[in-house]
């Protein structure tokens, strides 16, 4: 509260020009069954096939566009896989959603 205090104080701005000024994004997400084995062939295939976005391995396999981003990740607790998007549109969101819960054969 106290950063965004200060920038409202230094930048002579409301809160609602600040807000204004932030790219609005749009979450989707599903869960697909998937097995620990197949989740690890799965994620290996995709970062091969997606090795131009230079993909994040860290929890999972992240993919990040100009306007959005996907996370595809084995779930710790039970036999799926969660895919994860955000885009600046709705639409965007749920297509990345779908378009990866067709490659992993869901």
């Amino acid at each position: 509260m106290a950063l965004i205090l200060e920038m409202m104080a230094t930048r002579k701005h409301s809160l609602d020009q600040i807000l204004a000024g932030i790219p609005k994004y749009y979450s989707a997400g599903c869960k697909v069954p998937c097995s620990s084995s197949q989740a690890v062939d799965v994620l290996r295939r995709l970062s091969h096939q997606y090795a131009d976005l230079k993909p994040t391995t860290t929890d999972g396999l992240r993919l990040d566009w100009d306007d959005a981003w996907a996370l595809i990740r084995a779930s710790n607790t039970e036999p799926f896989m969660r895919i994860f998007a955000e885009a600046r549109s709705q639409e965007k969101a749920e297509e990345l959603v779908a378009r990866f819960k067709a490659e992993i054969g869901a």
